[in-house]
């Protein structure tokens, strides 16, 4: 994570937390969200196949599936 003072304080968030991750995003790549997924003490995470930077915007149905998903579970 390029900025090391945010690394340093996602141990803080508390409330459930779902990751929404582009499979071949270009810009922040899928490695970062495994170690955010590490920091985040109640992260879940998904990777969208087929999808970049803009995931919601690229694959809105799976995205949304996934939010409503998380949101019946919390």
């Amino acid at each position: 994570i390029p900025n090391r003072r945010l690394s340093k304080r996602l141990y803080r968030l508390t409330a459930p937390t779902l990751l929404v991750w582009g499979e071949s995003d270009a810009l922040i790549p899928p490695v970062y969200a495994e170690r955010w997924q590490q920091l985040v003490p109640s992260a879940s995470l998904i990777t969208v196949g087929e999808a970049g930077h803009m995931a919601p915007f690229e694959r809105p149905d799976e995205v949304g599936s996934a939010i409503e998903k998380h949101l019946g579970d919390c």
